[in-house]
């Protein structure tokens, strides 16, 4: 990890605070979320936990895992980022489905 960032992927197993925080902010969600990561991100317990705590909670979600995103946990990290011609049209439809009048 370089600096002192701490990224949820990379964190999320050590940061109590963190997941408590983000587990908190989706019971308390009013607008629906798409949770989505590359499969060889760090850890995908960030998705599949704050997804179950939608599912739980009755709240509109989607979790979709997608394909490895280049070569390394770091590639797949970047995925949000650079990997928007993968995951646009999902993440836009689901909007488009869940966040217009």
């Amino acid at each position: 990890m370089r600096g002192s960032i701490l990224r949820g992927a990379q964190s999320w197993a050590q940061a109590t605070e963190l997941r408590s925080l983000m587990t908190r902010a989706v019971r308390n969600a009013k607008a629906p979320i798409f949770f989505f990561q590359a499969a060889n991100d760090f850890d995908l317990s960030p998705s599949k936990t704050l997804s179950a705590e939608m599912h739980e909670a009755g709240k509109t979600y989607k979790l979709k895992i997608y394909p490895p995103y280049g070569d390394s946990p770091r590639d797949g990290h970047s995925f949000g980022y650079f990997g928007s011609g993968v995951w646009a049209e999902d993440v836009f439809g689901f909007l488009n489905q869940h966040c217009t009048k």
